[in-house]
């Protein structure tokens, strides 16, 4: 049973301290016995507060990367998008099935504080499409007359 525990800890002395599961470290090929000297709730605690303390050095050299390999990032998202699209949407759908209450109010929130746009693209859409506009509202008052 000690051979499935370990102990969380390091050289620099972090670490809680407690004699931890094996799956509660990280895998870490070049250690001796596979796994993070450090369980997976202190280096995501040590993780916060390196990023607290360096988040303007690290957004930076995230920006520097995405300018220096944007065709090539963009190229492996569209490669990603095509391969799992089918699993990309149903998490849509289900995320949406799951909170279609608070997305829906959030967008008449955004419609009721920000009008004209909606308006301003409803305008141009039945500029270009005249013929589908004049077939929409024929269909919507005969719809109207129906019903009265």
């Amino acid at each position: 049973m000690t051979a499935d525990l370990k102990v969380c800890a390091d050289s620099k002395g972090r670490g809680c301290g407690l004699a931890l599961p094996r799956d509660s470290f990280h895998r870490l090929k070049k250690s001796s016995d596979g796994r993070h000297s450090l369980c997976k709730s202190c280096r995501c605690e040590i993780e916060q507060a390196r990023y607290a303390e360096k988040a303007p050095e690290i957004l930076a050299t995230t920006a520097r990367y995405y300018r220096a390999n944007r065709e090539t990032i963009l190229a492996k998202q569209a490669e990603h998008r095509v391969a799992n699209g089918d699993e990309i949407n149903a998490r849509r759908r289900d995320r949406y099935d799951e909170h279609a209450d608070e997305i829906l109010a959030a967008k008449r929130a955004h419609y009721a504080a920000n009008p004209e746009p909606k308006r301003q693209a409803f305008r141009a859409w039945r500029a270009q499409n005249v013929e589908r506009d004049r077939e929409r509202c024929r269909r919507y008052h005969a719809k109207r007359r129906a019903t009265a």
